[in-house]
């Protein structure tokens, strides 16, 4: 396992996604899940820190409209600890739908280490938003357990999530 993910997200994607915040969609390892009145994802990433950090930044692509662009003025930091490592997934998307839905953080960067096995410490630089500045599409209201699945595969790990909106 790596001791460390950073990824910044101000690189070029798909133009279906905000410009300000991205990953790299043209490898095919992002699916948007078709599930009733929920959004589901699934991706697969070559370290597990990777997997986070993506899960989080495609969390986002579901939220904010296209073509939004993001600056990173502000700073967070996420400590978390949990009994397993889907435990952990959890928490992890949902601390960071926690700093949107309560701050309007939009995360521009992260830097994401496992400290131990499943306990995770993340610096994350992004935005506090605009509501005149940047459109809302969708309000995730939790990060459900619903057709979790997270696991190692032999070219890194895949992780299927459902959100509740």
């Amino acid at each position: 396992m790596d001791l460390a993910h950073t990824c910044r997200f101000n690189s070029p994607i798909s133009q279906f996604f905000p410009s300000g915040i991205g990953i790299n969609l043209t490898d095919n390892t992002i699916e948007i899940l078709d599930h009733t009145a929920d959004i589901g994802l699934r991706l697969r990433r070559p370290t597990l820190e990777a997997l986070f950090v993506d899960a989080a930044l495609a969390m986002f692509h579901q939220i904010i409209a296209p073509a939004a662009h993001f600056e990173a003025n502000a700073e967070e930091q996420i400590s978390l600890q949990a009994a397993d490592l889907e435990q952990l997934f959890v928490a992890w998307l949902s601390e960071v739908n926690f700093l949107f839905q309560t701050r309007l953080f939009v995360p521009v960067a992260i830097h994401l280490s496992f400290i131990a096995e499943n306990e995770i410490l993340a610096h994350m630089s992004g935005e506090c938003i605009k509501l005149e500045k940047h459109e809302i599409v969708a309000e995730i209201k939790g990060v459900t357990f619903c057709m979790l699945n997270i696991q190692q595969e032999k070219d890194g790990w895949m992780a299927q999530v459902i959100f509740d909106v």
